[in-house]
């Protein structure tokens, strides 16, 4: 667990490079370069009937074991994301280029799953605004209010506070940039 600024940041590895690649190649075989969904909400990877595969089965324990980790780590109480749970993982597929600036504001913890990635860094940003108003323009404060960087690697898994700011960094390769992210929220009483 990494901790910046006043954030947890946890970054970690499924440390399985063959299940990785198998699932690359599905989400490739159902999806060429131009027909990845555009609104990351359309399809939810676990749940959507014409992605039910298998191979889904491992990722899906491991973003719930690792989101289990985060909560018990950070809100030093285990919530326990499972069937009946109060929280639930909504989890997407993606084929970016660069994507900007954003925050998951309706989400507890967000995070990405890397299932091929070669250029393209994850960086994220001091979630206290002004923090750094009235501190010396000092590289050896800048580096406590700079932003926070991670090149992930396939397997690689990172989770955050959904408040904090991040983006992505372009992807500068001709290979795909295949990410699985997903939000934890709240279920919506009905």
């Amino acid at each position: 667990m990494i901790k910046k600024w006043t954030t947890h940041i946890m970054h970690t590895n499924i440390n399985d490079d063959e299940y990785v690649k198998d699932i690359g190649n599905f989400l490739k075989s159902k999806y060429t370069s131009n027909n990845w969904p555009v609104d990351l909400r359309e399809i939810d990877l676990f749940k959507d009937q014409g992605h039910q595969n298998e191979l889904f089965n491992k990722a899906e324990q491991f973003i719930t074991k690792c989101v289990n980790e985060y909560l018990l780590e950070v809100f030093e109480s285990y919530y326990l994301v499972c069937e009946g749970s109060e929280l639930s993982i909504d989890v997407h597929a993606t084929n970016h280029k660069t994507i900007g600036a954003h925050q998951h504001n309706s989400a507890i913890i967000s995070g990405v799953f890397y299932v091929e990635i070669d250029s393209g860094e994850l960086i994220m940003h001091d979630p206290r605004g002004t923090a750094s108003r009235g501190y010396p323009n000092d590289p050896g404060y800048a580096k406590y209010f700079g932003r926070h960087s991670i090149m992930p690697k396939p397997g690689d898994i990172i989770l955050f506070p959904g408040f904090l700011t991040h983006e992505v960094a372009a992807n500068t390769s001709d290979l795909p940039r295949i990410i699985i992210p997903f939000d934890v929220s709240e279920e919506e009483n009905n």
